[in-house]
């Protein structure tokens, strides 16, 4: 059964690696509020030459908007190479959302530190 891991880190956030194909990897935090697949920052995006495909507007938690530029990243994800949009922040978080769970089991055990992604 295909899967990816993670560990919990001392702030008891989920942390998950994801790899870009041809690039780099970096971690990402479990967000189960935010809808999309991936937030990564603008500069990481432009390091990856990854180019905007679009800016679209969000509703945040409490109906606040926000405006951002979307990309479209090819990453490997449960051992296939899967494209997916990428919305970019003008922060430093990096952050996987429920679009990449779709389909899958997501379990965070914090006894040991970790999280198990499963299809």
């Amino acid at each position: 059964m295909p899967q990816e891991s993670g560990s919990v880190n001392a702030l008891r956030e989920a942390i998950v690696e994801i790899g870009f194909v041809g690039g780099d990897a970096f971690e990402c935090v479990v967000d189960t509020g935010f809808d999309g697949a991936l937030i990564v920052s603008a500069s990481f995006a432009k390091r990856l030459g990854l180019s905007v495909v679009a800016r679209l507007v969000f509703e945040l938690v409490g109906g606040a908007r926000m405006s951002a530029d979307v990309a479209l990243g090819e990453i490997e994800w449960f051992g296939q190479h899967r494209t997916v949009e990428v919305i970019l922040s003008e922060g430093e978080d990096a952050l996987i959302g429920t679009d990449m769970f779709e389909g899958a089991k997501l379990i965070v055990d914090y006894a040991n530190r970790l999280v198990t992604i499963s299809q």
